[in-house]
């Protein structure tokens, strides 16, 4: 990224990266030169993972169409879309690109909290049960 100078902020969880890009034009370039430096390297990127994302809140309201941008994506058990917050000193509410549990993740966890016979024992204190479902709920 750097040796390119793209200008592109990015994060990168072991083969999970985030580029951060200023326009849609910026955003198509990135991704081809990515997708030419994997090529090279004899990588591919996986297509039904690999998507331009138009991150729209209050600051950005440009209509992107549908078909051309996502408007979310997962990233590391979060699903980041645009959600509403509030600004608790003007007392507005107003579009954030926020991130929460992603669906995969939550079916994850309620499958493995279900298969807990310890939840079902009435004989178990509080903290018996925190050891169980403290790891699961901090991820």
């Amino acid at each position: 990224m750097s040796r390119n100078s793209y200008g592109c902020k990015f994060e990168r969880y072991a083969d999970d990266i985030i580029i951060h890009c200023r326009s849609a034009k910026q955003a198509i370039a990135v991704k081809l030169a990515v997708r030419k430096r994997l090529w090279e390297c004899g990588l591919e990127m996986h297509p039904d993972k690999t998507s331009i994302v138009y991150c729209k809140d209050s600051n950005r309201t440009e209509e992107v169409d549908r078909k051309d941008f996502e408007v979310s994506f997962d990233f590391l058990s979060y699903t980041f879309k645009p959600r509403q917050a509030q600004n608790k000193a003007r007392k507005e509410t107003f579009t954030c690109f926020l991130p929460a549990i992603s669906n995969k993740a939550k079916v994850s966890m309620n499958e493995k909290m279900h298969s807990w016979r310890i939840l079902y024992s009435t004989q178990v204190s509080l903290s018996d049960i925190a050891k169980y479902v403290n790891p699961v709920i901090q991820g």
